[in-house]
């Protein structure tokens, strides 16, 4: 269902596309949340095969209940695309404010998909982090940043766990530079889940002083340069079955690093020089 081209429709009726299970997709009218409206929380309700809903890129004051509005939908690759910032520009989209709370019917969280400075990123919110990750093919997306909510009380708890799948996406990348300031600092416990991460890129973690436990999962194959560089409090790593390169300087001056333990021996042509250890 298309309403792309109808700017004269500036509300939506109460539980208007209602069980309706076959729907897959919806685009809201051009100027339905140029003001503020309010979608009503059973406008989805049956909708179980949607895939993605789609606001117009000017209008961001749209407000629905969240834990509610997508709690219906069992299509795990369901997306919202709309604006990065309101209609004035001075705050980020209401919509995107409120799918960062949303779940599906399988409890997974709903990702907001936006358009910034040219890259497409695909946000969901991950405890007290909000994860920002770039397709970089058909079936997988890379971690390009990684923040806190906005009103996150400092410090946290500090533990950081990497999902497998955001959306259609299977995550396969932490890159450099991904990670702000005040996350890596405030980052005590990494948990990266099995079959996700294929690689972490160089310097990602580097300089994460309070960093306490590492746990790369059963899929990461790659480590790269300077990754955990300088993380004075490191005391355990557990890396996975699957690692095959740990690249130059990945462990350096983790200075309390006791403990390092490789799931399985190396295969193949993979080496683990100790000077990469640290």
């Amino acid at each position: 269902v298309s309403m792309a081209d109808c700017n004269n429709i500036t509300t939506i009726g109460d539980a208007v596309f209602s069980g309706r299970k076959l729907l897959e997709s919806v685009t809201m009218p051009g100027n339905y949340g140029s003001s503020a409206v309010t979608l009503d929380e059973n406008t989805f309700a049956g909708c179980s095969n949607l895939k993605e809903l789609v606001f117009n890129d000017f209008c961001g004051q749209v407000t629905y209940e969240s834990y509610k509005i997508f709690s219906d939908i069992t299509n795990d690759t369901f997306v919202v695309y709309g604006p990065a910032q309101n209609s004035s520009g001075n705050d980020i989209a209401q919509q995107r404010k409120d799918t960062r709370e949303s779940k599906n019917a399988n409890g997974n969280p709903v990702p907001y998909v936006y358009v910034e400075n040219g890259t497409t990123y695909y946000e969901v919110k991950n405890g007290d982090y909000l994860l920002g990750l770039m397709p970089d093919s058909e079936t997988t997306a890379v971690v390009k940043k990684c923040d806190f909510v906005e009103g996150t009380t400092l410090p946290t708890a500090g533990e950081l766990k990497i999902p497998s799948n955001v959306g259609p996406y299977k995550i396969t990348k932490l890159e450099e530079g991904c990670f702000s300031p005040t996350v890596k600092n405030d980052l005590q416990v990494i948990d990266i889940a099995d079959d996700s991460l294929l690689e972490i890129g160089d310097s990602v973690f580097e300089e994460c002083t309070n960093l306490k436990t590492l746990t790369t999962g059963n899929s990461v194959q790659s480590i790269g340069s300077n990754a955990f560089k300088g993380c004075t409090s490191l005391t355990k790593a557990t890396l996975g079955e699957n690692l095959t390169l740990l690249k130059d300087s990945a462990f350096e001056g983790c200075t309390s690093l006791t403990e390092i333990t490789f799931e399985q021996p190396a295969q193949g042509t993979a080496s683990f020089p100790l000077e990469n250890i640290g």
